[in-house]
């Protein structure tokens, strides 16, 4: 996994308070965060975006609202990486 960095979107125009406007949604929405700044490794060396499917958001949605939470899955169902990704987002956007 790797973290796309925000110097190429001063490109796209989003700096001053399209910048800040990002940062405000990317605190906002975890999943939004996943998509548009952690990559995964796609194979051979080339990476992809991160898109979590529907169960992974469920998942996220769930450990926001209930904190704890037990997850039953089977084995290749991206809950590690969900996790990791989650966990960025989490050191991120809170202080302690």
């Amino acid at each position: 996994m790797k973290i796309v960095s925000t110097r190429g979107r001063q490109k796209a125009g989003l700096v001053g308070a399209g910048l800040q406007a990002e940062w405000a949604r990317f605190a906002a929405d975890p999943a939004y965060f996943m998509q548009m700044q952690v990559q995964i490794q796609a194979g051979s060396g080339t990476y992809a975006p991160f898109v979590p499917w529907k169960c992974q958001e469920e998942m996220i949605d769930n450990i926001q609202s209930d904190g704890l939470v037990v997850v039953a899955h089977c084995r290749a169902a991206g809950i590690t990486t969900t996790m990791m990704a989650y966990l960025l987002w989490y050191c991120t956007f809170n202080p302690n």
